[in-house]
């Protein structure tokens, strides 16, 4: 697939009757339309590709064949192809809107390629709530604007045609978003869930507040109920905030105390994450799999953390062939060395059990504290072990979906 583009329309035609009974997949879940999307052919190779009817899915790079296609050879024909794809998955435009583990939809990455001018306002009008997916900023905060302004800057000096091309893109990108309606609050909400995950509430003033999301006080002030409303409120909920922190990861990651000033605990934090991710709603599952800005997985913070009964329920929401990918997950620590999630399960129980050791025995609300994280601790090890996980996995390991 990769090498189509150096083959006519005949020697494909004959390879792929010849390859028609192989494997379908490769180990990291691409299948052979993720191959022919990136060598950049024409429609052609596409409507003799035997294998095209079930080969949508995402890869364990949270990538669908969009993500990666290479639009050199379509011309015109890419706005057709485009909306063929529309319907492929339900609901009409999912494989357009899907995010991969970088949160980049197939907007970000096609907006990245030097094309026509008269083409992209013609992109954007095919793509679903377009208008918001260039406001949406990736795991690293920034833009589909900016992305394409540092794509055009790499190439500037090899190819000032595609440099030109790409700033162009850009100027069309600006003159969409100030026709669109409302654009210049496109992003305002984006701060919605961060922001409760960072434990602010509604505007309390006189002994009634506000709700930061609906402007009304028809709920309570908790962070349930706030992180309900904007659920209720159609916020994105895989989202990335400026620092390119999803409310998932930003809800494990902060610490939130009830109104009575007590500490809220794992069991709540649990509650406000099944809420944000339901489990009747598989279109959600990307959410499971963007990494933070560090680069650490949902299920490296999570099980990191203590947090057991979110990471059992992150699991059961997945496919069991991806369950691997996800506990061997690796993350590189402040010291610059790299950690498989059980490796560091195990690193933080061994650093709570030594504070046990040496917490004072007077202070018993601190050791019940510290006992109760050993106890989560051990726990998330114990799920993490039960769905294959190992202290040093292989890049295969890491990055195998099991069919």
């Amino acid at each position: 697939m990769l090498h189509a583009r150096s083959m006519n329309i005949g020697t494909f035609i004959g390879a792929m009757s010849q390859l028609r009974d192989i494997e379908k997949a490769d180990f990291a879940g691409n299948y052979p339309i993720h191959f022919l999307m990136v060598a950049g052919v024409s429609m052609e190779y596409y409507s003799n590709l035997v294998q095209l009817s079930d080969s949508y899915d995402q890869n364990v790079f949270g990538q669908n064949p969009l993500h990666v296609l290479n639009p050199q050879d379509l011309e015109e024909e890419l706005i057709s192809f485009l909306e063929w794809f529309k319907d492929r998955r339900s609901p009409s435009g999912l494989l357009l809107t899907q995010r991969d583990i970088y949160c980049h939809t197939p907007l970000h990455t096609l907006l990245q390629h030097p094309l026509e001018r008269s083409l992209y306002q013609k992109i954007l009008n095919v793509f679903p709530y377009a208008e918001h997916q260039l406001w949406s900023l990736d795991n690293s905060g920034r833009s589909v604007m900016q992305l394409m302004n540092k794509d055009s800057l790499k190439i500037k000096s090899k190819s000032p045609t595609d440099f030109a091309k790409i700033q162009a893109g850009l100027s069309e990108v600006r003159l969409f978003l100030s026709l669109c309606e409302g654009n210049q609050t496109g992003n305002a909400n984006r701060s919605d869930f961060s922001d409760i995950a960072r434990g602010i509430r509604g505007l309390s003033y006189l002994g009634f507040f506000e709700c930061r999301v609906c402007k009304t006080n028809t709920h309570t002030n908790s962070y349930l109920d706030l992180i309900k409303c904007a659920c209720a409120s159609g916020r994105d909920r895989n989202d990335p905030d400026d620092t390119g922190t999803t409310p998932a990861h930003a809800i494990v990651a902060n610490i939130r105390c009830n109104n009575d000033y007590t500490p809220e605990t794992a069991s709540q934090t649990a509650e406000l994450f099944r809420v944000l991710i339901p489990a009747d709603d598989p279109g959600l599952r990307e959410a499971l799999h963007v990494l933070d800005p560090e680069g650490k997985s949902l299920v490296f913070n999570v099980a990191t953390r203590g947090f057991d009964e979110i990471l059992e329920y992150i699991l059961s929401l997945e496919n069991r062939g991806r369950r691997s990918a996800m506990v061997n997950a690796c993350a590189r620590g402040p010291d610059g060395k790299e950690s498989s999630v059980l490796q560091a399960v195990q690193a933080k129980l061994d650093e709570v059990i030594e504070k046990i050791k040496v917490c004072s025995r007077k202070d018993m609300q601190m050791r019940n504290d510290l006992r109760e994280q050993a106890s989560r601790l051990k726990r998330c090890k114990h799920i993490l072990m039960g769905e294959g996980a190992v202290e040093e996995p292989s890049v295969t390991t890491r990055w195998k979906i099991f069919r």
